[in-house]
């Protein structure tokens, strides 16, 4: 064996991480419980995007895109930021407008005595789970919901319609810090058809932009509910 050869050119120095206030990501979100105060100055505002929605095998399938508001990707958020809405438009029928139906309930109890109800019918969201989580990089996300919508039953039975209007719609709660929660991105949305039809008839009350040049921002429910569009898979007729 012969010696050791000459030791080689360094090679060139990697490029520092990018500061998340230039536009750098952030990684490691989670649940938002070890972000920094800087950090959660720095990210601004999150902003979150749906970028395709569909029923795949009776269940939503949704792809997320979040950021910074600075342009950074959001890395290694939890599944159990996300809070999922879907809900179907049931057709005017009599005197009875057009109505939001969502397929995901809750039985409430009451917290007014009189006069007394057994139970309160109320809609409700998905929180993630990390069985359905997927994460692809550059703060892209996959989800498949843990509702088959052929099956909703419970506390009320809700049909699935493949030929109505659907809507999915999200919220992202960073719950592990109540500094973090602030950071909740407005609520995207996706009005499709899930047998491939064209969307011919949807529910616009109000178009969030309209209220915000007043009100500036929303920040229901302690932060993540921010947009019109999301509020209205829950709050409409047939919740109490």
């Amino acid at each position: 064996d012969g010696g050791s050869g000459q030791t080689g050119p360094s090679g060139p120095t990697s490029p520092a991480d990018v500061p998340i206030a230039l536009g750098g990501d952030v990684k490691n979100v989670g649940t938002g419980s070890t972000l920094t105060a800087q950090q959660i100055a720095d990210i601004g505002t999150l902003v979150a995007t749906i970028d395709s929605a569909a029923i795949t095998g009776n269940k939503p399938v949704i792809e997320i895109t979040v950021k910074t508001d600075k342009g950074g990707a959001a890395l290694g958020l939890a599944a159990t930021t996300l809070r999922l809405g879907v809900a179907k438009l049931v057709p005017a029928a009599g005197n009875v407008p057009s109505r939001w139906q969502s397929y995901i309930n809750r039985s409430g109890t009451p917290s007014i005595t009189t006069p007394a109800l057994a139970s309160a019918v109320q809609a409700n969201t998905e929180s993630g789970v990390a069985a359905g989580w997927q994460e692809l990089g550059a703060g892209k996300y996959r989800y498949t919901s843990a509702v088959d919508l052929t099956r909703v039953t419970t506390p009320i039975a809700v049909s699935f319609e493949p030929a109505l209007t659907h809507r999915i719609s999200i919220a992202i709660d960073l719950s592990g810090n109540v500094n973090a929660r602030a950071l909740a991105p407005d609520n995207p949305f996706k009005d499709f058809v899930p047998n491939g039809s064209a969307v011919t008839s949807n529910k616009r009350i109000a178009a969030t932009a309209n209220c915000t040049t007043c009100h500036v921002r929303f920040a229901e429910h302690g932060g993540p509910w921010r947009s019109n569009e999301y509020c209205a898979v829950c709050h409409n007729p047939a919740t109490i």
